[in-house]
């Protein structure tokens, strides 16, 4: 399978398979609200991880994995850290999987890593993942491991960002989990590359990468942030529905999205979890109790801003 170059670090990249969905600022977690990390979604629970990236095993250390409210997790947790073979001044570090690698093991994009594991980290509606940072190797082990202290990469996402019509989206059912329903909306047909779930940006058009509003209203957008300022309105249609705070180059930023409330078929939920997929638009509605929608596998669903 064909693997796309998601991330760049001086001389050296990581990669997703064309299956993948991607998120920056998806989440609660301090890495992603400073734009020093990435979740790469693929798979499922128990299945096997691919590597994103290629380079020699530097460490790899378990830790124990708080205990969940929602769901039986897994007790623990690991770390993997990669030095790539082109820049021996920094390391990969790779969370979320049970390893059978080993240290002073050589890897390459695509090769099996482990195995994806659900932990106490995660909230009842996050999927299986690769959670993805870059940290300098000058660094003690113990600093590499630990939750600061990242080093900031450049985006290689170029968006295919249409403009959403309006703030309310029809699409189809694809997956149904009590706490998460996966939706694909839009053209079927469009033509390969990164889509989601747009917004204007003054003149630009970019795709939201968000918890669409819970984690206190936290995510980033992605695409053309150029001639974007601080405090700039992120608008769909005529709704505001949030601000840009921090520029991360040229291709994201961070934004500070308002308590905006979502309905889909008319009922409220939690919200949305946005971000990027590779030749289709998805998106996952979110909330503790979802079952009460009576949705399946194909059924058709109006997702409304309110």
């Amino acid at each position: 399978m064909d693997h796309i170059p998601i991330v760049k670090f001086q001389d050296v990249q990581a990669f997703c398979q064309q299956s993948s969905r991607l998120s920056f600022f998806n989440s609660p977690w301090f890495s992603h609200h400073q734009g020093l990390a990435i979740d790469i979604y693929d798979g499922f629970f128990g299945e096997e991880a691919c590597s994103p990236v290629e380079g020699e095993i530097l460490a790899i250390k378990r830790f124990h994995s708080p205990e969940s409210r929602y769901f039986k997790n897994y007790p623990w947790e690991w770390g993997i850290l990669i030095v790539p073979f082109d820049n021996g001044t920094i390391c990969f570090k790779l969370l979320h999987v049970k390893p059978m690698i080993e240290e002073g093991e050589e890897i390459h994009v695509g090769t099996p890593i482990g195995n994806y594991i659900r932990t106490g980290y995660f909230e009842p509606w996050t999927g299986p993942h690769l959670h993805l940072e870059i940290r300098s190797k000058t660094s003690s082990l113990n600093a590499m491991f630990r939750a600061s202290g990242a080093l900031r990469f450049e985006s290689l996402i170029e968006p295919e960002a249409n403009l959403n019509p309006t703030e309310e989206l029809v699409g189809q059912v694809q997956q149904v989990n009590s706490h998460f329903i996966s939706v694909q909306f839009g053209d079927e047909e469009m033509k390969h590359g990164w889509g989601g779930f747009t917004a204007k940006i003054g003149s630009n058009v970019c795709l939201i990468d968000a918890s669409f509003a819970y984690y206190d209203g936290f995510g980033g957008v992605l695409g053309n942030t150029r001639n974007i300022f601080p405090g700039a309105p992120i608008v769909v249609e005529n709704l505001i529905i949030g601000h840009i705070i921090r520029l991360l180059g040229p291709k994201r930023a961070i934004g500070q999205f308002l308590p905006i409330q979502i309905s889909v078929n008319k009922e409220k939920v939690l919200g949305l979890a946005l971000g990027t997929t590779f030749a289709a638009n998805r998106l996952k509605i979110v909330d503790r109790y979802l079952n009460r929608l009576d949705l399946e596998e194909g059924d058709e669903v109006t997702i409304k801003i309110l």
